[in-house]
């Protein structure tokens, strides 16, 4: 077996090399020669060519019967004072909102709301799901489900009590002294994890509806299905903009804008 891993190692400087790095925006303007030089061939540096990707919505198209929805938007990082009410609210659109409506209602096989508090991406997700239309006018509810009253002081505190332990997960002391070493070396030290931790403790339902409705607009949203093969003649209706065919928006910068339905 080491000899094969040998003559497998042999092989490789021989094909062409590809890197791709992925960075925020305020990072493409970075010298990246010195990095191409480890890559470079018989002399030759590679150049480093940035894309940034557009802010258009994305449908792909495979052999699925069911779907897989997406809607996110970059909101604010860990330090902010708005990070933790906005974890907060993954956990009530989670448990009050989304399985009821996505899950139990729509026939998904599961929904949820996340945060990645460190790079501020708020998300929003459906998978197994055989809706498709149904499911991001669900996400476009959001604004009415908070504005509804259903919500109640037991509601945040558990959802209180449920995103503290995603802070201090229960883990073996390998794991932890990992996490502490990363942790550190990112600036995520354990008194800016306690001072996060305080202000947790501190959201209030006016946090999440004030945090909902600075964030999570249409207009800031990034939206992406995976979808199985459309039947001939299946659009998307789109209100006022008319109706719009699935198959001619795969991979194209026209799919629809958000929440739209499925026509029968």
């Amino acid at each position: 077996m080491l000899g094969t891993f040998g003559e497998i190692t042999a092989l490789l400087p021989r094909g062409e090399t590809l890197l791709a790095l992925t960075a925020t925006p305020q990072d493409v303007g970075l010298d990246l020669n010195s990095l191409a030089q480890v890559f470079a061939q018989e002399g030759h540096t590679a150049q480093p060519d940035t894309l940034l990707l557009g802010h258009q919505p994305q449908a792909r198209v495979t052999d699925s019967p069911v779907n897989f929805n997406a809607v996110a938007w970059q909101t604010v990082p860990f330090a902010h004072p708005d990070s933790p009410a906005l974890l907060v609210l993954t956990r009530l659109l989670r448990s009050e909102y989304l399985l009821g409506e996505i899950r139990e209602k729509g026939g998904a096989y599961g929904a949820g709301a996340s945060l990645d508090s460190r790079a501020g991406v708020f998300t929003l997700s459906s998978y197994r799901d055989p809706q498709l239309g149904r499911t991001f006018e669900v996400f476009a509810g959001i604004p009415e489900f908070l504005a509804s009253g259903k919500l109640k002081a037991n509601h945040l505190t558990e959802a209180i009590l449920g995103s503290s332990k995603t802070l201090d997960p229960l883990t073996s002391p390998d794991t932890v002294g990992r996490m502490r070493f990363f942790g550190d070396h990112a600036g995520f030290s354990t008194e800016v994890k306690e001072d996060y931790l305080a202000r947790l403790l501190t959201v209030t339902l006016e946090d999440v509806n004030r945090v909902a409705g600075a964030y999570l607009t249409p207009d800031k949203a990034a939206y992406a299905t995976v979808t199985g093969k459309a039947r001939p003649g299946r659009r998307l209706r789109l209100g006022g903009q008319g109706d719009l065919s699935l198959e001619t928006a795969v991979g194209t910068t026209s799919w629809p804008p958000p929440f739209a339905s499925l026509a029968a």
